[in-house]
């Protein structure tokens, strides 16, 4: 193969029997890298995806979040939470309602299930029944804060909170002190959806701890012979087609539904198509490690 460009490798990896019969003489090294490139080239392209149709309203979300914190918090409330053990300034049991704006809360169906978004009750033990007699997100006892998680409810000692008393202001200042901050948490965010993206495609690894015997046998029937080596180092490449569609199925419920079994199929597929294809590529020299 004359060309070594990305692009030219890309290519030949999804269908060049002969890219695949001469890279049997190339360094492992030389798959590692084109992989590499790969694997960021799609995680660039992910996370660029992500920038342009969610990275907005997530920012507007973050934003929107900590100002309906503040705005929704009732203003006569005062918590304190001093060794432990929660008190209020107000009669209990308190019940705190979900913010007014209702699309805050719209896209997650298991927030909406509750009534109330918090219950205060400081004074009344809290068990299971109770806490489902409240109808609440979120219930605050004397000692606890019990909150419905999905599919189950969790009760987390006060003991492991720090002595604070809660009211607007306060919530005001943490508002004030994390609002600047807002803009490089979301880029944060993007930073680690890029690291997470480049990682995945790695994980096809393991397909190809097994593709490599498909190889192996796909090239002893043309005979070409080739050791484990050599057929892993072509199951990476084997992968490329493999990776593509699931850049594109992940736009779709389509890869949701997506099999170990299916991406398999699809690497014998390629795997056919590419190895020891033409008769005088499989009177070539034998493996070369």
């Amino acid at each position: 193969m004359k060309q070594n460009s990305f692009i030219a490798t890309l290519k030949s990896s999804i269908y060049n029997p002969k890219f695949y019969s001469e890279l049997r003489g190339k360094k492992f090294s030389f798959s590692i890298l084109y992989f590499t490139k790969l694997a960021l080239l799609f995680a660039l392209l992910g996370t660029l995806v992500f920038s342009v149709t969610k990275f907005p309203s997530l920012l507007r979300g973050m934003n929107e979040f900590v100002s309906v914190a503040v705005s929704n918090y009732p203003a006569e409330l005062v918590l304190t939470v001093k060794d432990g053990s929660a008190s209020t300034n107000v009669s209990e049991p308190y019940f705190i309602d979900f913010p007014d704006d209702e699309k805050f809360f719209k896209e997650n169906e298991e927030m909406s299930n509750p009534k109330y978004f918090a219950v205060i009750d400081t004074v009344n033990p809290i068990n299971l029944d109770q806490f489902e007699s409240y109808d609440s997100l979120m219930v605050i006892s004397k000692n606890s804060v019990t909150v419905r998680g999905s599919g189950d409810v969790r009760t987390y000692s006060l003991s492991n909170f720090p002595d604070v008393v809660i009211d607007r202001d306060y919530l005001q200042s943490w508002v004030d002190k994390i609002s600047p901050w807002i803009p490089l948490l979301a880029i944060l965010i993007l930073v680690v959806l890029l690291l997470f993206l480049f990682s995945v495609p790695f994980f096809y690894f393991f397909d190809v701890l097994i593709g490599a015997f498909i190889v192996m046998i796909i090239s002893g029937m043309r005979n070409v012979k080739l050791n484990y080596s050599s057929a892993f180092r072509m199951g990476i490449h084997l992968l490329t087609p493999i990776i593509v569609l699931d850049f594109i199925f992940s736009f779709s419920s389509f890869l949701g539904a997506k099999t170990f079994i299916f991406d398999l199929v699809l690497f014998t597929v390629f795997a056919l198509i590419n190895i020891g294809g033409k008769k005088r590529e499989a009177e070539m020299a034998s493996d070369v490690v």
